[in-house]
């Protein structure tokens, strides 16, 4: 309900909002996080009113059909949630199909921008959580032992391929080299290897390609003018061993645009605040960020510098409870997922007004 009762000319008036289903909703899920996503969208769409059609990942559809089959055989009817395998054509395809009302897509910026300019002529809803070169900021006075041990498990989670990971770590020159110490010997003790075996703590990348793209960019940082603690980077198939790459260039391509999906470690040193923040907001995308400092008033002050949809205070950056709206800002995307944001993402807002509805005073 609106107030409308304190506005001379509208005071007898009733007002209020309803959401509304927008129609049919594409849901279009990534490989790292498939089926919470599934959940988080269909879920969403469903209680909003709406038919979902679903596309799952083309590198691991199988446990999304699973549990797609699991709902149906519940008794959701399959022309309230259908599905559709394909690449990234078959998803722009989906996009720009007729009847669809809105596009919700968790992925690459690249697949995002596909399906943005596959949907535009028909200006439907899009819904859309990118990619993310998320900065960690380091500042003078942080607790360096805290900052290590989030950005290491902020890092590694998913063997480095979550879009809110710690990706670009900007760090007060002055504690450079402690930090890189600290993370080098936590990337020590870890070990790579296949995910049935209880010892593994980084398994394979989603496919032997991406972990060759991701060697391939801790190449070209280096060749950029960073350096390295421990072995050169190396693809195994799908596994790659954690790098620590230390005294990364400002300039370099990693820290602002060059997102690397797997288990690297940029630490780029500045000397100043101002300094980090510029490198920081660098980057075209703008997903999460995080300050590590002793000073909270200080760090908020810089938090709400930083060009992000989100800023996690003395902790990971990687930092996503379906209750908080996740989401970015430039090329990380549009719109907020969680819990409540995703159904007002996929829902309308309709007005409705009851004119005279209210007695005047004086009748009363």
């Amino acid at each position: 309900m609106l107030p409308t009762e304190g506005l001379k000319g509208v005071d007898h008036d009733f007002v209020y909002t309803r959401r509304e289903p927008l129609g049919v909703v594409a849901a279009i899920l990534p490989f790292n996080f498939p089926v919470e996503l599934y959940v988080e969208k269909c879920a969403a769409a469903l209680v909003g009113g709406n038919a979902v059609v679903v596309k799952p990942p083309l590198e691991d559809p199988l446990a999304v059909m699973r549990f797609h089959k699991a709902l149906h055989d519940a008794g959701v009817p399959t022309d309230v949630l259908a599905g559709v395998l394909g690449d990234r054509d078959v998803g722009a395809e989906l996009s720009q199909a007729d009847g669809i009302a809105a596009v919700s897509l968790t992925g690459s910026t690249v697949a995002g921008l596909a399906v943005a300019k596959a949907a535009a002529p028909t200006l439907r809803r899009l819904h859309l959580e990118l990619g993310g070169n998320n900065a960690s900021l380091v500042l003078n006075d942080a607790d360096i032992e805290l900052a290590a041990s989030e950005l290491v498990r902020g890092r590694l989670l998913m063997n480095g391929q979550a879009c809110s990971a710690s990706k670009r770590i900007v760090v007060d020159r002055s504690l450079h080299d402690d930090l890189a110490e600290r993370i080098a010997a936590a990337v020590a003790l870890q070990r790579v290897g296949p995910a049935t075996d209880p010892e593994t703590t980084i398994g394979p990348l989603i496919t032997a390609a991406a972990a060759e793209r991701v060697v391939a960019q801790a190449e070209r940082a280096i060749s950029e003018g960073a350096s390295i603690i421990g072995d050169a980077p190396a693809a195994d198939g799908a596994y790659v061993a954690p790098v620590v790459l230390t005294g990364v260039p400002a300039a370099a391509a990693v820290s602002s645009d060059d997102e690397i999906f797997g288990p690297v470690f940029n630490l780029i040193p500045v000397d100043s605040v101002s300094e980090a923040i510029e490198v920081a907001n660098s980057s075209s995308f703008g997903l999460m960020a995080s300050v590590f400092s002793a000073d909270v008033k200080r760090a908020v002050a810089v938090a709400e510098r930083l060009h992000s949809g989100g800023v996690v205070v003395n902790g990971t950056d990687n930092y996503r409870p379906p209750v908080i709206p996740f989401g970015g800002v430039g090329l990380s995307g549009t719109g907020r997922e969680g819990i409540g944001y995703t159904i007002d993402e996929l829902t309308r807002e309709k007005t409705i007004v009851l004119r005279n509805f209210r007695e005047p005073e004086e009748e009363l």
